[in-house]
């Protein structure tokens, strides 16, 4: 009934937020424009835990963890460098924090909206909500690739394109670059994972590099990468 009532309303992007104060009162104003500044608010937290993660996989420092060490034992160049990674990594936690609180506020706005105005103008709305995003990320994107530029790392057209460092000694083509580019959030993760099954996955890949790999030294560094991988892999279906 809701959505017949208002079939005929001239609906506009543009004019979302005056046409929910003329057709559905302040209130229903007020809720859509905190949630347009929760929205925003949230992309730029996620922006910035990209940008830091950029910073730690490049070893670039921001004006952040520019500080003075004056303790003698914190003076070496490597325990200067461990306490700015540090920075930058708890940074990373408290933004991560902070998009958990953001996502849980901006679920419940979107529910008071859902429920006050009809299907029609809650579809406009969210197309309202995608551009104001769009245009939030698109600007702090281009901040933080300034930054990025002025700590001095070549950035293309997008910072995901310096997002993949290959640490190991095998050659990628591009197909695999760009795979991994999407990093592990590129596919809606199961509600239930078989832990046993990527164990075994693990256990089999540990023992077809043993097959090859016959220095014992080796193959304790690929065990100890393949554990501490199948625990990275395994908790990033928990973990934001």
């Amino acid at each position: 009934k809701k959505f017949k009532r208002h079939a005929h309303m001239p609906f506009s992007v543009r004019t979302v937020i005056t046409d929910a104060e003329t057709y559905y009162g302040p209130g229903v104003k007020r809720v859509l424009r905190q949630l347009e500044r929760k929205e925003r608010k949230l992309v730029h937290r996620l922006c910035d835990i990209e940008f830091h993660k950029n910073c730690i996989a490049y070893k670039l420092y921001p004006k952040m963890t520019r500080f003075r060490l004056d303790r003698p034992e914190n003076q070496s160049l490597a325990q200067a460098e461990r306490l700015r990674i540090n920075i930058l990594r708890a940074e990373i936690q408290y933004n991560r924090r902070q998009v958990q609180i953001l996502r849980t506020q901006c679920n419940s706005l979107r529910a008071q909206l859902r429920q006050s105005v009809s299907v029609l103008f809650y579809l406009k709305s969210e197309e309202f909500l995608r551009q104001a995003v769009s245009r939030k990320q698109h600007s702090q994107g281009e901040i933080h690739k300034r930054k990025l530029r002025d700590l001095g790392l070549d950035v293309g057209d997008s910072v995901k394109d310096s997002v993949v460092v290959n640490l190991s000694n095998v050659t990628l083509d591009q197909k695999e670059i760009d795979l991994l580019k999407r990093e592990i959030k590129h596919a809606h993760f199961p509600s239930r994972i078989n832990e046993m099954e990527i164990q075994s996955a693990f256990e089999s890949l540990f023992s077809q590099i043993s097959k090859q790999v016959h220095d014992s030294g080796k193959l304790l560094r690929v065990k100890l990468a393949l554990f501490n991988g199948y625990n990275d892999f395994v908790g990033s279906f928990y973990h934001e």
